[in-house]
């Protein structure tokens, strides 16, 4: 038995030589086997290297290759050998000679380079002695993260992270008059998720032996539904790490909560819905079964939250996860996920407010907000005061958590973000020194071929089929993890995505029958490229158009009818990700955070439209720190296809530069005031969710009594007196608006808050939204 790293270092050295040539575009070359075994003794001397060069060839590390002829040419990587047919792809069809057949690529890019990671050096028992001084670190803090580290060392920022996050904590479970915060930058796969839970979960098992009341101790927030979902199910396996604990010491477990869209009132909405069968948040936990998580119709009827594993029938019970809002609301969570649009919703409604720390007498302590790069432009200036006026409607100053890639002066855009002092902000990210190589990852930047008169969509949908199998079959997986056995295809447009999914599922041998795949009579494109078929053309030929690809069949892939690629779409029109796809075709709602240890490659349909967006698309593949992911982008010849083809390398190492945060736009500001506004008149009402009573303005077919008063308290405020005093104050110290920027706000044309907003909120109130009596 070889050793994977022996293999993995002779590996290395053969893409390295290779790499030579494909960066100039000569995608030919080969290996002879005498030069094989000259690098195999080299490196490591003393090993059989007949042996290991069948060791190399079984995991289809190397292929080795028929020349036109049919006779032995030599040997290339996979790697070698994909650039190569990447190079060569071809829009070939049924019922098509390949002579006729256009070629799809003018011109590709290619770079490898060594994956790095910081290194894992640091005993968990380094940071626990130097914590012996802080009366706030006790044995249950320190049992806590044991029980989540187990053997495994941190690396260095999660040991000065986890350091910091416990100080915070101590600091901020009692209420503050000033908020602080902590920005972890560290690439995809480094580990900033434990950075923050390893002290997260540690002070929360405290905080419960201290306290067991239910109440919510950890805000996560987070801009996209299906990174909700995803980081709620590894939360969850991190708490089951502490039951015996928290049960031992407060007498119960972690509970968290999911309050996000999808989330039903009660189990007779969840019925009324139809999403009873599905939870769509967890994945069993058991080591043999990776099966969905779904709230039986028995157990709904019953009012019981409960999740049976659709597989091996495992169960999580309501002690753990709470699946509906009304539970939340009798119980709160100890950590409650949520995303920015269900906060602004809820912190005006008195029934639940108090799930996000408004009107409560215990602080939340911890606010963690994930993939903070994501949070620029007028969207991120949106979020920014959105926090603003939490933190002045629940009274708290907490220790606010960003979680991002590499960003640039990221203190400083944090302590934006979050309305922190820049003094009260820090920066941890992994230093220099602390870096090491492994592994390796691929770019390949194909550009469209626009003499052919091809659509630029047939080079995704041919580069998708080949990048399905240049990965390893889901079934054999010969590489046992080095290449991933999925793919996800991004597009920045809707219509793409539709038809992309649409036609790519037809190349691999699909009839589209509603939302469902039957198998339609051609089958696959890919069948094409298999040299042994009875009706293929000779191997001379396709060999000399780049189109045999009988060497893919060693990663498990048969090149028959038979051999169709499972194709899914996840949007916002097709939320969630289907299991057992093979190839996702995915917009923006996908690309962050969603982590799936499968996905070996990631393809991009044209250039990306932001930086971090590219990024955390980049991001899906390569989760494990043994996979050698691929990183395919394709391009036209035009606009701002030709800048970023020209500077291709940036594709590999992207930054995400500066970002913007408008929080001076007079836009955004009045757009929040009046959202303040309403905070405001909630506030001076008691009692009243303005959010459902002005999409609801009846009762029993007359104005709600509730808004009459509020008719009032209006007519009141747009008189000078106390009252428009009391407004205008609220909304400056809860927006933090400097006095120009207030009396702007509340004065200046156009859509200013006195004279616009509440004379037309009054109008709309009185009237009923315009509707005339029959």
């Amino acid at each position: 038995m070889i050793d994977p790293v022996d293999l993995s270092r002779i590996l290395d050295s053969l893409e390295e030589q290779e790499c030579k040539l494909l960066t100039w575009g000569d995608t030919g070359g080969t290996f002879s086997e005498e030069e094989i075994l000259a690098i195999i003794e080299g490196l490591t001397p003393g090993l059989d290297v007949d042996e290991v060069l069948d060791a190399l060839e079984q995991k289809a590390m190397i292929y080795a290759i028929n020349g036109p002829t049919g006779r032995p040419l030599g040997f290339r990587t996979r790697m070698g050998h994909a650039v190569h047919l990447y190079r060569n792809l071809r829009q070939w069809m049924h019922g098509q000679s390949l002579n006729a057949s256009r070629t799809l690529v003018s011109d590709f890019r290619f770079l490898r380079r060594p994956r790095r990671y910081p290194v894992r050096d640091k005993d968990l028992a380094e940071l626990t002695g130097r914590q012996q001084s802080n009366t706030q670190f006790t044995s249950i803090v320190e049992d806590a993260m044991q029980l989540q580290v187990g053997a495994f060392q941190l690396s260095g920022f999660q040991s000065r992270a986890t350091e910091r996050l416990l100080e915070a904590h101590a600091r901020h479970k009692r209420r503050v008059t000033e908020s602080s915060a902590t920005i972890i930058c560290a690439g995809t796969g480094s580990g900033k998720t434990l950075s923050f839970y390893l002290p997260a979960l540690a002070s929360l098992a405290q905080s419960l032996a201290e306290d067991s009341s239910s109440r919510v101790r950890i805000l996560a927030i987070y801009p996209r539904n299906e990174l909700l979902k995803d980081q709620f199910n590894e939360a969850w396996r991190a708490c089951r790490k502490l039951d015996a604990l928290t049960n031992s010491t407060s007498g119960r477990k972690i509970r968290i909560g999911a309050f996000y869209g999808n989330t039903p009132n009660n189990a007779q909405k969840a019925q009324e819905k139809s999403i009873y069968t599905d939870a769509g948040l967890m994945r069993c936990a058991s080591p043999t079964c990776d099966g969905d998580m779904r709230w039986q119709l028995e157990d709904v009827k019953q009012s019981l939250e409960r999740l049976t594993c659709k597989l091996c029938g495992s169960q999580v019970t309501n002690d753990e996860v709470m699946l509906t809002r009304s539970a939340m609301e009798k119980s709160p969570p100890d950590i409650i996920f949520t995303t920015t649009e269900m906060l602004n919703q809820q912190i005006g409604n008195p029934s639940r407010n108090k799930l996000f720390g408004v009107n409560i007498s215990a602080p939340i302590p911890l606010v963690l907000l994930d993939e903070v790069h994501t949070y620029n432009g007028n969207q991120g200036a949106q979020v920014a005061f959105l926090l603003r006026r939490w933190v002045k409607l629940s009274r708290t100053a907490p220790h606010f958590v960003g979680l991002s890639a590499t960003l640039a002066d990221a203190e400083n855009f944090f302590s934006r973000l979050t309305g922190t002092k820049p003094s009260q902000v820090r920066m941890i990210e992994p230093l220099e020194h602390e870096m090491r190589e492994e592994g390796a990852e691929y770019l390949v930047v194909l550009r469209g071929d626009p003499v052919s008169q091809t659509a630029l969509l047939s080079t995704s949908i041919q580069a998708s089929m080949l990048t399905r199998r240049i990965l390893d079959s889901n079934r054999l997986k010969p590489s046992q993890g080095i290449w991933g056995s999925k793919t996800f295809v991004f597009t920045d447009d809707l219509d793409v995505n539709n038809r992309l999914y649409s036609q790519l599922a037809d190349a691999e041998g699909w009839w589209q029958i509603s939302r469902n795949l039957s198998p339609n009579n051609n089958g696959p494109l890919a069948q094409l490229r298999n040299p042994n078929r009875v009706d293929s053309p000779s191997k001379t030929e396709m060999n000399m158009f780049g189109q045999d690809w009988s060497a893919l069949q060693r990663n498990g892939f048969s090149l028959d009818r038979d051999d169709r690629a499972i194709v899914s779409r996840t949007s916002s029109q097709d939320s969630g990700v289907q299991s057992d796809s093979d190839m996702v075709i995915a917009t923006a709602s996908l690309e962050v955070g969603f982590n799936d240890e499968a996905v070996g490659a990631i393809m991009q349909h044209k250039a990306p439209r932001a930086v971090s967006s590219y990024l955390q698309r980049k991001g899906r593949a390569g989760r494990t720190r043994a996979m050698r992911p691929w990183m395919i982008v394709v391009l036209s010849d035009f606009g701002r296809d030709r800048d970023v083809y020209q500077h291709y390398e940036k594709l590999l190492e992207p930054e995400v530069k500066l970002q913007g945060l408008p929080i001076t736009n007079v836009h955004v500001q009045r757009m929040q005031a009046s959202m303040a506004t309403l905070n405001w008149l909630e506030n001076k009402l008691g009692g009243i969710h303005l959010w459902t009573k002005l999409n609801f303005p009846e009762y029993r077919g007359e104005l709600d009594p509730k808004l009459f008063a509020m008719l009032e308290l209006i007519d009141e405020a747009l008189q000078p007196g106390i009252s428009q005093i009391e407004l205008t104050d609220y909304i400056q110290q809860s927006l933090r608006l400097d006095d120009n920027q207030i009396v702007a706000v509340m004065w200046q044309p156009p859509r200013s808050i006195m004279m616009e907003f509440l004379p037309n909120l009054r109008r709309k109130i009185a009237t009923r939204w315009g509707k005339w009596d029959s």
